[in-house]
C-alpha cells in the first residue's frame, strides 16, 4: 500500500507541475518570445483578418505552398473563426511548452514502467532557448514525436503491417506540424530499434538485424514525407535567394557554448544554471553512483544529436537556429532513456518528488515574473 500512496503522490505532483507550466501563458496577452508576434499575426490573418479591407489587398492565405511547419496555422484556420486569435495563440503556446517534457515522460514510462520521482525533473526542460525564441511548431512537433515513440513498446507485439501503418500516420502528422518533428521521430524509433542493451559488439549478425529493424521503422515513418515533398509545389526556403539558401556557420566558442546550454537557457543564464543544478543533482548523483537503468539506443541518439549540434550550421535555406534545436532533443532523449534505480525509502522518494516539483514551479514562477515585467514593452 505504501508504493500505491507514493505513486499517487508522484502523479499529483506531475499533474500540478504540468498545470503550473501553463500559468505564464495565461497571465499575459503577448509573451516576450522572439517569434510569437509573427505567429499571432499570422493566426489572426488566417482566421479572417486577411479577408476585410484594406488587408485583403495586401495578404491572402496560400495553402498550396504550406505543407510543413504549419501545424498551428491549420489549427488556427479552424478555431480562429470560433475563438479569438489571441486565445488560439495562448493554447498553442501552452502545448508548445508542455508537450516536449510530457512526451519524454511518457516515453520514459513506456520503457521502464510506472511513475517515478525522476520524471518530475523532465518537466524542468519545458523552459529553454528555442521556446523563448517562439518556435511553437518545432516544440509541438518534437513533443508529438516523443509521444509517438512512446507507442513503440506496444507496437512491438503487433503485425508488421500495423506497425508500418501507425508509424506512417504519425510521420504524416509530424511533417505537417514541423519537419524537425518528423526527423526526431525517425531518430527516436531508430534508437528504440537498437535496443536497451547493445550486447556483445562482436555479434555482427545481431547488430545487422537491429540496423535492419531500425531502417525499416524509420523508412515507414518517413515515407509520407517523401510523397508530400514530391507533390509540393515549393519546398521550405524556396522564397530565399542563393545567399539566403547558403549555410551560415558559427564555430566560435561563445556560440557553441550557448548552443550546448540552449536546453536550459532563457532570460538570465546564471539563474538558469542555478535552477538546472538544483533539478539535476539527484539524477546526476544516481548516475555517478551507477544506480541508473539506461536505454542504450536512446543514449547513442543523445550523443549523436549533441555532436550534430556542434557541427551543424546556424542557418540554412532561410531557417535559423538549426544548431540550437538539437541539444534539447538530445536532452529529452537522454532523460527518456534513464531511470534511477537506487533503493530509496518511501519518505525519500516523496521528498525528492516534492523538491523537484518545487524547483519546476519556482522556475515557472520566475518566467511568469519576467513575462509580466516585459508587458510594459
Amino acid at each position: 500500500m505504501a508504493g500505491k500512496v507514493s505513486d499517487q503522490l508522484i502523479l499529483v505532483l506531475i499533474v500540478a507541475a504540468s498545470a503550473a507550466l501553463a500559468i505564464p501563458a495565461l497571465l499575459v496577452p503577448v509573451p516576450p518570445l522572439f517569434d510569437y508576434a509573427n505567429h499571432l499575426v499570422r493566426l489572426w490573418l488566417i482566421a479572417g483578418g486577411a479577408h476585410g479591407p484594406p488587408l485583403a489587398q495586401m495578404y491572402a492565405p496560400a495553402w498550396e505552398q504550406a505543407f510543413t511547419n504549419v501545424g498551428i496555422d491549420y489549427i488556427g484556420a479552424v478555431l480562429g473563426w470560433i475563438v479569438p486569435a489571441t486565445a488560439v495563440g495562448t493554447g498553442m503556446l501552452v502545448f508548445a511548452t508542455a508537450l516536449p517534457p510530457l512526451g519524454a515522460l511518457l516515453l520514459n514510462r513506456a520503457l521502464f514502467g510506472g511513475l517515478h520521482w525522476s520524471q518530475v525533473a523532465i518537466l524542468f526542460f519545458a523552459w529553454n532557448a528555442t521556446l523563448i525564441a517562439g518556435f511553437l511548431n518545432f516544440h509541438i512537433g518534437i513533443g508529438l514525436a516523443l509521444a509517438g515513440a512512446a507507442l513503440e513498446p506496444r507496437l512491438g507485439t503487433s503485425s508488421m503491417a500495423l506497425r508500418a501503418s501507425v508509424r506512417a500516420a504519425i510521420g504524416f502528422l509530424l511533417i505537417v506540424v514541423h519537419a524537425f518533428g518528423l526527423l526526431y521521430y525517425c531518430a527516436l524509433i531508430t534508437g528504440l530499434s537498437i535496443g536497451r542493451s547493445l550486447g556483445p559488439l562482436a555479434d555482427l549478425e545481431g547488430l545487422a538485424a537491429r540496423a535492419g529493424r531500425a531502417l525499416a521503422a524509420a523508412a515507414a515513418a518517413a515515407l509520407p514525407s517523401f510523397l508530400v515533398i514530391v507533390l509540393a509545389p515549393a519546398l521550405p526556403g524556396a522564397h530565399t535567394d542563393a545567399v539566403g539558401k547558403a549555410p551560415l556557420w558559427d564555430f566560435s566558442l561563445a556560440s557553441k557554448s550557448y548552443v550546448l546550454l540552449s536546453p536550459i537557457a532563457t532570460y538570465h543564464l546564471a539563474v538558469d544554471v542555478a535552477f538546472a543544478l538544483a533539478a539535476l543533482t539527484p539524477l546526476a548523483a544516481a548516475a555517478l553512483a551507477g544506480r541508473c537503468e539506461a536505454h542504450a539506443g536512446l543514449l547513442i541518439l543523445a550523443a549523436a544529436m549533441t555532436l550534430i549540434a556542434l557541427l551543424a550550421p546556424a542557418a540554412v535555406a532561410g531557417t535559423w537556429w538549426i544548431d540550437n534545436r538539437f541539444p534539447l532533443m538530445a536532452v529529452l532523449a537522454l532523460l527518456a532513456g534513464l531511470r534511477p534505480n537506487a533503493p530509496l525509502r518511501q519518505r525519500t522518494t516523496a521528498a525528492l518528488a516534492v523538491l523537484l516539483t518545487f524547483i519546476v514551479v519556482l522556475r515557472t514562477g520566475w518566467i511568469a515574473a519576467v513575462w509580466l515585467e516585459r508587458q510594459q514593452d
